[in-house]
């Protein structure tokens, strides 16, 4: 065997080796880029999940909100119905005619038994039920602020009676604002 034909021996290994190193690291190369790419593929799966996640959340908060500003609405517009009913009642209370108050005024001191404070017994009212108050035999004092109605007071200051139509409203409304609500409301 000759010089040259150990050398293209050599040179045909070398080629062979050459190809087998390439073939092998183009199988390493695809390996790499196939994992590259499932990883991606993971990745991007990820992202999209968690981009969903946030976006369903997102569209959470805004419904929820959203139903928050609309229960504050409602909320505010029962307030006001209620408000509204409430300045009607005490604008009727106010300009009952003086037949009605005084009805109303005798049977509020009868009902509380302060019809027996006895002789002397001061009261304080509108300056338009005065003479009413004076005719059951009180002695008028003074104006308050008021719809309607008295506060009482025994001749030695020791016992004081609120029968102003205001208070009456205040506790009839306390007690019964949520009926009160309820029945003005569902229609």
């Amino acid at each position: 065997m000759g010089l040259e034909q150990v050398i293209d021996d050599i040179r045909e290994e070398g080629e062979a080796e050459v190809e087998a190193i390439r073939a092998e690291a183009e199988e390493e190369a695809q390996a790499i880029r196939e994992d590259a790419e499932n990883r991606a593929q993971e990745r991007k799966q990820e992202i999209l999940d968690e981009a969903d996640d946030e976006a369903e959340a997102e569209r959470q908060r805004i419904v929820a909100n959203a139903q928050l500003q609309a229960k504050k609405k409602r909320l505010n517009a029962e307030s006001d119905v209620l408000s509204s009913v409430r300045s009607r009642v005490e604008s009727r209370l106010a300009n009952l005619d003086e037949d009605d108050r005084r009805e109303l005024i005798e049977t509020y001191i009868e009902g509380s038994g302060a019809d027996e404070l006895g002789d002397g017994a001061k009261a304080w009212g509108r300056s338009e039920d005065q003479a009413i108050l004076e005719d059951l035999g009180f002695t008028f004092e003074g104006e308050i602020d008021c719809v309607g109605g008295t506060v009482l007071e025994s001749p030695e200051g020791d016992i004081r009676e609120d029968l102003r139509f205001d208070e009456v409203l205040d506790e009839i409304w306390r007690e019964e604002i949520h009926e009160i609500a309820s029945d003005l409301l569902e229609r």
